[in-house]
């Protein structure tokens, strides 16, 4: 009897995928930056009856759309809806291979869909890649972000494994041991030649780590994080010379030693001119290096994030004496104790033309800082501003709602701006009177 069920379960299988299908499905792996695969997948699915089909269509429809535009809300409650139904569904077949989108001890589906199908996966069990490799591909043929953690893995064996060919982005990040060797094994085999994505925070491999990146086979990557991994300013610099980040776009280097000599690589080399982002949170070097980074041609940078550098009102004249801020967009510099004098410095700077969205957080910021940037003349309207942690007091956020900056405001941050006083509710509530509730953050 069982035998019978075995097969019976086998033919609704085969039946499952049929040529038409598996053609469709090709054409979405030729082309998978494209919706237009999908899309035609989508209505082929719709048409037999698959729900996959809606979520396909959605999940495509809301990846283009802003957070605040109003067709979002609609397609994010279908989607719901979607993934609540018919997720744990769409993902049991992986799980029998061992494999489910954990949080919390919980399943989420959503964490492996993008634009409606399986792309992040991740490995959590070793063995699962190479020994299982040929059927998870087969079940999610569409997974090309690969996430691999708390587990020690067979990472010869990934390495020769022909399906990695397809992954675009490796996260090596969190709980998960890796040697030097594990990652010259990774990175020197032709089936990872196409990474894109490479993330490797949190991993204290020194200027070895460096060594393996510049000399691998590595020639499409664009977004690199080595957060928290204790690079010091030599190996830093040794990085950002190498013409392996010709094709980067984005840069993190979070809690390392970034410093002067690092600076200097980075203001000299010609091989980032195509980044787009970068962060360099919590490295401390103070304003000394801050005035070398500022000379960086970096021509197409529009996000910068240099929160917790230690660099006061001297860093930031030094960071605005440069061409660095000329096209940045996005500016952080939370936790670096401006104060007022540093908000009047940026006011009249020509270099914050372009800003759509600054924060300021934890500066030491009183009203007086505050009036000077909302009244720059090269201020532009501002898509999402942070002033969280400083002591603006009701006159300061007189100043944020009377300030035509704001009329477009999509997100305002004031958490802990009016510190012991009696009447903080009412001004708080003013605020979500003029600009909306989902908008002002407290």
């Amino acid at each position: 009897m069982v035998g019978l069920l075995d097969k019976i379960k086998g033919l609704f299988k085969a039946a499952e995928q049929s040529a038409e299908e598996r053609a469709l499905i090709e054409q979405i792996l030729q082309c998978p930056d494209d919706d237009a695969p999908r899309l035609a997948y989508a209505d082929w699915l719709a048409e037999r009856g698959d729900p996959r089909g809606d979520f396909i269509r959605v999940d495509c429809e809301m990846e283009g759309l802003d957070e605040a535009d109003p067709r979002r809300e609609p397609l994010a409650e279908r989607y719901n809806a979607l993934i609540s139904k018919h997720g744990k569904k769409w993902v049991k077949p992986l799980g029998e291979l061992g494999l489910r989108p954990m949080f919390n001890n919980a399943i989420y589906p959503s964490l492996w869909f993008e634009r409606g199908m399986i792309e992040h996966l991740t490995i959590d069990k070793r063995g699962a890649i190479p020994g299982n490799a040929e059927k998870i591909f087969e079940l999610a043929p569409t997974v090309r972000r690969l996430t691999i953690e708390r587990c020690s893995p067979d990472f010869a064996g990934i390495a020769r494994c022909p399906q990695m060919s397809r992954v675009i982005e490796l996260n090596l990040s969190g709980e998960l041991k890796l040697s030097i060797a594990d990652l010259q094994l990774l990175l020197g085999s032709p089936h990872f030649a196409q990474l894109r994505v490479l993330r490797l925070d949190s991993k204290p491999l020194g200027e070895e780590m460096i060594d393996a990146i510049i000399q691998s086979k590595l020639s499409r990557l664009e977004v690199l994080d080595l957060n928290f991994c204790e690079l010091d300013g030599h190996a830093i610099a040794k990085l950002v010379g190498s013409d392996k980040l010709a094709t980067l776009k984005s840069l993190g280097l979070n809690y390392n030693r970034f410093d002067e000599t690092a600076a200097q690589v980075m203001a000299a080399s010609p091989h980032l001119q195509n980044l787009e982002t970068l962060t360099l949170d919590s490295n401390r070097f103070g304003p000394a290096a801050s005035r070398t980074l500022a000379a960086a041609q970096l021509p197409r940078l529009r996000r910068l994030s240099l929160e917790q550098n230690e660099l006061g009102r001297q860093g930031l004249e030094n960071l605005l004496s440069g061409s660095l801020l000329a096209g940045v967009e996005d500016l952080s510099l939370a936790f670096n104790d401006l104060q007022d004098g540093g908000l009047r410095q940026l006011a009249a700077s020509p270099s914050i033309g372009k800003l759509c969205k600054l924060s300021v957080y934890h500066n030491e910021i009183g009203p007086e800082g505050l009036q000077a940037l909302l009244d720059s003349p090269y201020l532009g309207p501002l898509a999402n501003l942070d002033v969280g942690s400083n002591p603006l007091g009701s006159s300061g956020i007189q100043l944020l709602l009377d300030s035509p900056k704001l009329n477009g405001i999509r997100q305002l941050t004031v958490r802990d701006v009016q510190r012991g006083q009696e009447d903080a509710s009412e001004d708080l509530q003013a605020l979500i009177a003029k600009f909306g509730r989902d908008v002002v953050r407290d």
